[in-house]
């Protein structure tokens, strides 16, 4: 008769040492897990404070800048003109303004038309240099801002005459033309036909002047580039309008705001 052995199966269980390292040894992962868990939430809460800081500082900057352009611009507009003291004064301050808005915030929106219009109270002081590197300055840091780019073109051409300067007027003027949509390439028309009489070449100024009045039938300019022609010789001066159905661009029709105060 056969016997057949009964195999008891044994259960190893860890002694209390293993257990114990085992258990210190979770507890180390899961403080390491949470340390790098604190850390990453750290720095997120870091990263948002300076992100908010940094928009709070930026709408702080450009409110301030806003506001000293406005300030700036009223003294510059509302200068007393029967006072030549006082007006000369207001300049002064707001020059001050505009320029603190160019050189303390030149990041914002108000520092376009506060170094364009530092540039024209410089003008008004005098200081012709002083504007014309403004001027400058201006269509370097802000090459495609479009009608104002070909307003401060026009000023600069006029600081570079105040300074005697007719070739450097000359080209500006001529640069204005090649810019699409430019408000003001009927004055320029109207300069350097002015500046073509001054250095006695008379069929250079005809030319810009019959150029004005075929091309730009509704300019505010038109009347004074038809006595010029007349006056040189080119016959009576007159152009005809053409009739209300014509389709002229929105450009050839006079802006008033270029009419300088």
């Amino acid at each position: 008769m056969a016997f057949k052995i009964k195999t008891i199966r044994t259960i190893n269980v860890p002694d209390e040492r293993h257990v114990m390292e085992s258990m210190a040894r979770m507890r180390r992962d899961m403080g390491v897990y949470a340390k790098g868990l604190w850390v990453f939430i750290g720095s997120v809460i870091v990263v948002a404070a300076v992100a908010g800081g940094i928009y709070f500082m930026n709408v702080q900057a450009a409110q301030t800048a806003q506001d000293q352009l406005q300030q700036a611009t009223q003294l510059y507009m509302n200068r007393p003109l029967s006072d030549t003291d006082a007006a000369l004064s207001h300049v002064r301050q707001a020059v001050e303004l505009f320029r603190s808005v160019v050189e303390d915030y030149p990041e914002t929106s108000s520092a376009p038309p506060a170094m364009h219009l530092l540039a024209n109270a410089l003008a008004v002081l005098g200081d012709h240099e002083g504007a014309i590197v403004t001027y400058q300055r201006f269509l370097e840091k802000y090459p495609s801002q479009g009608p104002l780019n070909a307003l401060v073109r026009q000023r600069l051409a006029y600081a570079h005459l105040e300074q005697g300067d007719f070739q450097s007027a000359e080209r500006v003027f001529e640069t204005i033309l090649t810019i699409d949509k430019a408000p003001n390439k009927d004055l320029a028309l109207l300069e350097l036909g002015s500046l073509g009489e001054q250095q006695n070449q008379s069929e250079a100024a005809m030319a810009r002047y019959q150029e004005l009045l075929k091309g730009y039938p509704y300019s505010i300019y038109l009347s004074e580039a038809s006595s010029k022609v007349s006056i040189l010789g080119g016959g009576d001066g007159a152009f005809e309008a053409p009739s209300p159905d014509s389709t002229v661009s929105d450009l050839d029709s006079p802006d008033k705001s270029m009419v300088n105060p």
